[in-house]
């Protein structure tokens, strides 16, 4: 390669210019020779510029101020001067390989060759060109098989690293070491900032911290990144919801994942109507419970009525509504006491004291827990209807257990 640059060389100072124009331009010419001859390079350029500024077509000025900018390592200047070259003189083919040695040393070798394919058009036996023009081509290839290396390497490797950093927050975060998986989350993120699982995590570790706001940002930045994703969107509607009390907020959560999940809709609905009756908008939560038990697959369908039943009964005080709804859910399943419990809370509400004495035996058969207040209720109903002697002996079970009852039901004197 330095035998190839010495060649180059040789023949750029065999060629002289000519100065048809000004004997002044040849003299800064000679000027800029000297001043070469004695390493002294940029005197040498400011005596070439001057012969160029003289003579702009003296093709030998262009040359040789070129040499002088490669000689400084100025290798875009040198380029420029031997582009000069190649304009004045198209078909002469040493500025080709002049420009080509210089662009490999800029490591741009299709522009080198380039040039020197159009060296050998014009000399097509040049023995010399020819080896560069192989060797260029080898720097070429070897070139991109290693920047495609480092492409991929510098692709793959912090995605791996990230990957490593997530796993171990996660740990952590399920550990509840809360400081070391924000640390590790934090590296994550800095390897790979669109990792939308690692703001997830990281906006939970918060929510366990109790810093809900931050982690609500987290999980608006995981949104942004996999908006059709529907956990995220149920994660920050939780966080607004139930720490933040930012009702609205959360309801516009909810309608997105019901558009997202349409096969998980009733569960949205069910969710949304939730919210709804937490900010008092009774009426909204009573469509969205409605539209869920309409959507539900008929297992589901028992717990979506609870909740129905619940806002009628305490909210909206429609007492028959919520008796039909613990009505459908005893058809769904009739083995669970708290349904019959609850529905003859309702029925004693009502005034119905035969169907709620019906409930309260039932829940009694199945196993209540909570026998005292149940007796108490049943022996309510009795003394409703009359029946003392039942009264009594419901009273009697809770005094029994130590407990006072409130509105004793007793015999006339």
């Amino acid at each position: 390669m330095k035998n190839l640059y010495l060649i180059l060389l040789l023949l750029l100072i065999t060629h002289a210019p000519v100065f048809a124009q000004s004997a002044e331009a040849e003299a800064q010419f000679n000027l800029g020779r000297q001043r070469r001859a004695q390493n002294d390079f940029d005197g040498a350029i400011l005596a070439y510029s001057e012969c160029i500024r003289l003579a702009p077509d003296a093709w030998g000025c262009y040359h040789n101020r070129g040499n002088a900018y490669r000689e400084k390592s100025k290798f875009n200047e040198a380029i420029a001067d031997f582009t000069q070259v190649i304009r004045i003189k198209p078909n002469d083919p040493i500025c080709y390989n002049l420009r080509a040695v210089l662009y490999n040393r800029l490591k741009k070798y299709d522009l080198a060759i380039a040039d020197l394919n159009t060296s050998l058009k014009i000399d097509p036996n040049d023995a010399d060109v020819k080896k560069l023009l192989d060797l260029t081509k080898s720097l070429a290839e070897k070139t991109e098989q290693f920047e495609a290396g480092q492409r991929i390497l510098g692709g793959v490797l912090p995605e791996i690293l990230a990957a490593g950093f997530f796993a171990r927050g996660k740990e952590q975060y399920e550990k509840k070491d809360n400081a070391a998986a924000i640390q590790s989350l934090n590296e994550c993120l800095r390897l790979k900032p669109d990792f939308a699982d690692c703001y997830l995590y990281r906006g939970q570790t918060y929510d366990q911290q109790g810093q809900h706001e931050k982690a609500v940002a987290d999980y608006t930045e995981a949104i942004k990144l996999q908006p059709q994703k529907v956990e995220y969107y149920n994660r920050r509607a939780s966080t607004n919801d139930g720490w933040l009390e930012k009702y609205d907020a959360a309801i516009a959560d909810y309608t997105e994942m019901i558009k997202l999940d349409p096969k998980l809709s009733s569960f949205w609905y069910m969710q949304r109507g939730h919210v709804f009756r937490r900010k008092k908008d009774y009426q909204k939560a009573l469509a969205d419970f409605t539209q869920a038990i309409n959507l539900a697959p008929a297992k589901e369908k028992r717990a979506y009525y609870g909740s129905r039943a619940n806002l009628y009964a305490d909210q909206l005080k429609n007492y028959e509504a919520a008796i039909a709804d613990l009505t459908e859910r005893i058809k769904i399943d009739p083995t669970d006491w708290i349904d019959y419990a609850n529905r003859g809370s309702l029925y004693l509400q009502n005034k119905n004291y035969e169907k709620a004495v019906a409930d309260y035996t039932e829940a009694l058969k199945l196993g209540a827990l909570l026998t005292t207040s149940i007796y108490e209720d049943r022996a309510r109903a009795y003394c409703a209807i009359g029946k003392r002697a039942l009264a009594m002996a419901d009273e009697k079970k809770v005094r029994e257990a130590g407990l006072t009852v409130k509105v004793p039901c007793q015999p006339r004197r």
